[in-house]
């Protein structure tokens, strides 16, 4: 049986660097290694279903939300330099970073993904890989920031922050944030996040990541950090991104690899004849967030239906496949979720579930477990 990677919009690399995924827009957007001192130290272990409420500061929250703002309003680029740390095995990579509002461009120059540019203007997400053409890779229903707002309503109900040591990175004066959930789930530590938001501007210019066992599994870090003045040229700024209308065009000679359809279960059931999968039975916290479709070969229709539902950080998404007895096209064994845990499950009519999320697989299979594929769907 041949392997075929997952992907989703909260978790490819165009999602940024998070997903889908992600305090907010400028959360996304920080998965990498750092070299300043501060703040350094691992996540602090919990004992094995040990469910102690993290106490949240109100002024750690006010900073996020002044990141979130930044990040969601400001034009600059910077080196950005990320290193992903899988057990032994670390993929480190040095890129060029080009942000506005609603839009991004990053053009990695050195390490595993040297000569990739991937980034989303608008709605509309694209890859280039080593100058072939560019893929039109994800139409999602509402924009990242937008996207982002409604996650970080979410991520307040259960996470909190507090202050830990300031730092400064690369000369730049920063608070140091935590991010933990208000109460953990069973068995768990984090997800976590350690924030390094610049003073001067609000930017998030380091992120430790941490899974759901406090294993540091991603860092990333800002670096010659340029900030574009208000009134400076637009245009300059406009000619750095992929418009809309070229991806679109794209769209055309070779298909979206995901296509998000919002809550239109009908529309996707239509699109792939297989009903999107429906969780009767969530964690704690977590919330439905948006369906769609999803092709493992640009050649072919889409063959996989998918739901997504996040607590405001984490995203664990449910895939639905059908085999066709074609080896080209049999159910993946192996992902690109990056650091996320899998689970499979077997249906009798011989549909597959996939969930894919930084949960225990534990609690992936029991999200299985509680999930049906509906034969029929009504329109909305």
């Amino acid at each position: 049986m041949s392997s075929r990677p997952l992907t989703n919009s909260s978790a490819t690399p165009v999602l940024l660097a998070a997903s889908v995924v992600v305090v907010a827009a400028a959360l996304v957007l920080r998965d990498s290694r750092a070299t300043d001192s501060g703040a350094d130290a691992a996540a602090p272990s919990t004992r094995s279903g040990e469910t102690k409420p993290f106490v949240a500061d109100s002024r750690a929250m006010k900073l996020l939300e002044r990141t979130w703002k930044a990040d969601n309003s400001l034009s600059y680029s910077a080196d950005y330099t990320t290193t992903a740390i899988y057990g032994t095995r670390r993929m480190e990579t040095k890129a060029r970073l080009t942000r506005a509002p609603h839009r991004l461009s990053i053009t990695y120059v050195s390490g595993d993904r040297e000569g990739l540019q991937i980034g989303f203007n608008e709605r509309w997400y694209w890859r280039q890989d080593n100058n072939k053409p560019m893929q039109a890779y994800v139409e999602v229903a509402k924009r990242p920031d937008e996207m982002a707002q409604r996650r970080m309503g979410i991520l307040q109900s259960n996470y909190g922050a507090r202050l830990l040591p300031a730092a400064v990175v690369n000369g730049r004066p920063c608070d140091v944030v935590e991010l933990r959930r208000l109460q953990p789930l069973a068995n768990e530590v984090g997800p976590m996040k350690r924030l390094w938001i610049d003073r001067n501007t609000g930017l998030t210019v380091r992120t430790d990541s941490f899974n759901h066992e406090g294993h540091l599994v991603m860092r990333s870090q800002l670096s010659n950090l340029q900030v574009q003045r208000p009134g400076q040229d637009s245009n300059s700024t406009t000619k750095k991104f992929v418009q809309p209308a070229q991806m679109v065009e794209a769209a055309r000679k070779q298909p979206w690899v995901y296509e998000e359809m919002n809550g239109d279960h009908a529309r996707v059931h239509k699109t792939v004849g297989i009903a999107p999968p429906q969780v009767d039975k969530l964690p704690v916290g977590f919330q439905f967030d948006s369906v769609g479709t999803h092709r493992f070969d640009a050649e072919r229709p889409p063959t996989a239906t998918l739901a997504r539902y996040c607590d405001g950080l984490n995203v664990v998404t449910v895939f639905a496949l059908k085999k066709t007895g074609d080896a080209e096209n049999e159910t993946p064994t192996s992902c690109d979720f990056g650091t996320a845990t899998m689970a499979m499950r077997q249906l009798p009519n011989g549909i597959t579930l996939l969930a894919v999320g930084d949960l225990p697989v534990e609690t992936l299979q029991n999200i299985l477990t509680n999930t049906t594929v509906p034969t029929t769907v009504a329109s909305p």
